[in-house]
């Protein structure tokens, strides 16, 4: 009897890629949910081995779903989310309850969600054989597919047979016949079944991109975004701070999305909803913090580091190299050279960007230009010091650390190393005053922590 699976999420198309990865590693019987209400329902008439879920649906969220579980059979629960796990109450105890529970933040990688897949499971999961085809159900097929590739039913064993010929004239009748004849799934040879996927992917992210508008981007990656870090708010962030802020991000984008170019750009940046649009959007936040307890400082130069907040990575081609802070540090030791080339250079290609832009405020280009110097003159480009660096530019920079920080780490466990290692190597020159003003703000939070 094959094991039970229930993944939940309130888009289908979501429900069937999540399926596709599933079924091509795993034999389980897949139960689908697209709200959380009705995720409980299926609970309440199946057991399932495993619960896959999205926190943020509109008809109940996974944070309910995990507390229904929790208090029925407790099964092993894999969480996706954009946010961070601390940031959701209910799910304070969510690895305590459960030690094969995982949690996962989007972007989400394929392997590492299989990976976590066989964990949660014990490494019990019915996994298929090892061969060199992967299954996928007609279903999905004759959805998502688009370029023609070899296609295979399976007769016994090992034993395979080819239906359809890569290069032929493709028809959709030819897998109906078979479903017809009782086949739920056909076979690809895993390189196919891989650029299938990659097909299937780049399917739904141009089909969210080609319908995003200016409101829909900003609710994606700002506005509506999943969390405001609980750090923020035992620094002093209070719920008009954030309105405040988003109204600046809202104006900031509708002005850099009048080109083509940077609308295209920031539509990617702002669904990604992986580590750049939390470090962005949180440095953000942390600016207007400092900027509220210096007096050198206005609405006019919030606005300045909202807009270079936005973009002072989206010039990086991959976004991962957005978490590389310093070049003598392990990470980008370990970069290939094209890619440490990347991170060393983007700043200038962000820049670029705002070539054509007259309403752009004055300072923005060189906050951007400097976001990755530092106090001891060792930063880059251009091996600037603390006294040469502007005094906007030095909250931008104090506000990346931090928000980096905040991303990879707990204040209430290393909150008070990381205020240590600040006060010894940034109070000089143009950062000692948005220095004292984020170390009044970080104090408070550890108070409260």
């Amino acid at each position: 009897m094959e094991q039970k699976i229930l993944i939940i999420d309130d888009e289908k198309e979501i429900l069937d890629i999540i399926e596709i990865i599933i079924e091509s590693e795993f034999s389980f019987e897949i139960l689908r949910a697209d709200s959380g209400r009705t995720g409980i329902e299926i609970l309440k008439e199946n057991s399932v081995s495993l619960i896959i879920s999205d926190y943020s649906m509109d008809s109940g969220t996974g944070g309910e779903i995990f507390l229904f579980n929790k208090d029925h059979e407790n099964v092993p629960f894999i969480m996706v989310s954009g946010g961070f796990l601390e940031d959701y109450k209910e799910l304070e105890d969510f690895r305590k309850t459960n030690p094969l529970n995982t949690y996962i933040q989007k972007p989400m990688d394929e392997d590492f969600f299989i990976e976590s897949i066989r964990k949660s499971m014990n490494d019990e999961a019915d996994l298929l054989s090892t061969s060199e085809f992967r299954r996928l159900k007609i279903d999905h097929v004759l959805t998502f597919l688009k370029t023609n590739k070899d296609i295979y039913i399976k007769l016994s064993g090992e034993k395979y047979l080819k239906i359809v010929h890569a290069g032929e004239l493709f028809e959709k009748n030819q897998l109906i016949k078979y479903q017809e004849k009782g086949e739920d799934y056909v076979y690809f040879k895993k390189p196919d079944f891989e650029s299938f996927v990659k097909e299937v992917l780049s399917k739904l992210n141009k089909s969210i991109l080609g319908s995003i508008n200016l409101s829909d981007t900003v609710t994606l990656g700002a506005i509506g975004y999943e969390f405001v870090h609980s750090s923020l708010r035992d620094m002093g962030l209070t719920n008009d701070h954030v309105d405040f802020v988003n109204s600046l991000v809202e104006k900031s984008v509708s002005s850099l999305m009048e080109n083509k170019e940077v609308e295209i750009l920031l539509q990617s940046f702002f669904h990604e909803k992986g580590y750049l649009v939390s470090h962005t959007m949180t440095a953000i936040y942390i600016s207007f913090l400092i900027c509220q307890k210096v007096e050198y400082t206005n609405e006019t130069s919030v606005e300045k580091l909202v807009f270079a907040a936005i973009v002072h990575d989206l010039g990086i081609s991959d976004s991962s190299l957005s978490q590389i802070i310093d070049r003598d540090s392990k990470e980008f030791e370990a970069l290939s050279g094209r890619d440490k080339k990347d991170v060393l250079n983007h700043m200038f290609t962000s820049v670029k960007l705002l070539e054509n832009f007259k309403s752009i405020p004055n300072d923005v280009e060189n906050i951007i230009l400097e976001h990755h110097e530092n106090t001891s003159g060792t930063g880059f480009p251009r091996n600037i010091a603390a006294n040469r660096i502007s005094p906007l530019s030095a909250i931008f920079i104090l506000s990346l650390r931090v928000s980096h920080f905040l991303y990879f780490n707990k204040l209430s466990t290393s909150g008070q190393m990381f205020k240590k290692d600040l006060e010894e190597n940034c109070n000089k020159g143009n950062f000692k005053k948005p220095l004292a003003a984020l170390l009044s703000c970080l104090e408070k939070a550890l108070k409260s922590s």
